[in-house]
């Protein structure tokens, strides 16, 4: 996948994303989990330890997954008491939806 720079920058500046992976029955698992930018800028790459390998089982079963990057902080934080118009932080967020390669 070639992502255009300003994509791009906001997948290597982050260490962690968010991987959403499917059961068997369709439920999403979602885990916050560090990435690496592959050095062919073309993959996003997970690693699973040995002793806990059910999120590679599960793209693997179902390649559809999902990816959550968020730079910056949380744009749009509703505040008790506050104007809907008086919003805290900025930032960007990129959702990709993808086939995992197990």
């Amino acid at each position: 996948m070639i992502l255009p720079n300003e994509m791009a920058s906001i997948v290597t500046e982050e260490e962690r994303s968010l991987l959403s992976t499917l059961t068997k029955s369709g439920v999403p698992i979602t885990m916050a989990l560090d990435h690496l930018w592959g050095d062919d800028n073309r993959t996003i790459d997970y690693g699973t330890g040995l002793s806990y390998p059910a999120k590679a089982e599960r793209a693997r079963a179902n390649p559809h997954v999902g990816i959550l990057f968020h730079e910056g902080e949380t744009e749009g934080i509703y505040v008790p008491g506050r104007e809907p118009s008086q919003r805290e932080g900025q930032g960007s967020m990129l959702a990709i939806a993808a086939d995992a390669s197990v």
